[in-house]
């Protein structure tokens, strides 16, 4: 018994160094940032959604996809979903659209979401309050419930993780709603100091190399469910 607690408190601590690793070096990588990635990965361990607030050109999208490709999602294995949010953006944009092939040999009509908001394990949805009604209540389940309803089927959503972000604050009762149900919000604004705008305007282009597996992010969520247990 005791040398299983070790064994697993082994797997804790390389674990755990991993995600110092990590945070270190994305710190290191992107100028005066260090809060929202501290944030996000809080947050992707939590399985919490993230809201990041502030003006535009302050790498909110930057720093959300940095950290989701550190943790094994991307958008070429699916993992990862992103997109910029507008008043006329329609549900096929986030969800995925109606199999036609399918609706025609089979009669079946379901949206293929492959690729889309209801197979992603990590999301950024950037401008999120610019959601109209339609795009909103998409959204809603897989958010709230991690569930999609596919045209009346039922599919679990792996989500664990929203990052959304914007520019404003919402404005509307049902954006204000969906607001309260984000638990991570930050206000993030652009940098002032003149060493910090010169390493952003001269410096290399940020590159991260340290990551962290599905596996040692489940290992991660399991040391936090028995802490607070």
């Amino acid at each position: 018994m005791a040398a299983t607690s070790k064994k697993t408190q082994k797997r804790v601590d390389l674990t755990q160094k991993k995600f110092q690793d990590l945070l270190a070096e994305l710190k290191e990588q992107y100028v005066n940032r260090d809060r929202e990635f501290e944030a996000i990965i809080s947050a992707i361990i939590a399985k919490e959604h993230v809201c990041l607030l502030g003006p535009p050109g302050t790498a909110k999208s930057h720093c959300s996809r940095a950290v989701a490709n550190a943790l094994g999602a991307t958008a070429d294995n699916g993992d990862y979903f992103e997109i910029a949010v507008f008043k006329a953006t329609t549900p096929d944009e986030i969800v995925g659209s109606i199999d036609l092939v399918r609706l025609k040999n089979e009669g079946v009509m379901k949206r293929n979401t492959q690729g889309f908001l209801p197979t992603a394990r990590i999301a950024f949805i950037d401008e999120i309050f610019k959601s109209n009604a339609a795009s909103l209540n998409q959204m809603l389940a897989i958010t709230n419930e991690r569930v999609f309803h596919n045209c009346g089927e039922v599919q679990e959503a792996p989500l664990e993780s929203m990052i959304a972000a914007s520019n404003e604050l919402p404005e509307s009762d049902d954006l204000k709603a969906f607001y309260d149900r984000i638990l991570v919000r930050l206000w993030i604004d652009w940098c002032t100091d003149e060493d910090d705008m010169k390493r952003i305007m001269f410096g290399a282009e940020p590159k991260v190399t340290k990551s962290v597996t599905q596996d040692e992010l489940k290992i991660a969520r399991q040391s936090v469910e028995s802490f607070v247990a």
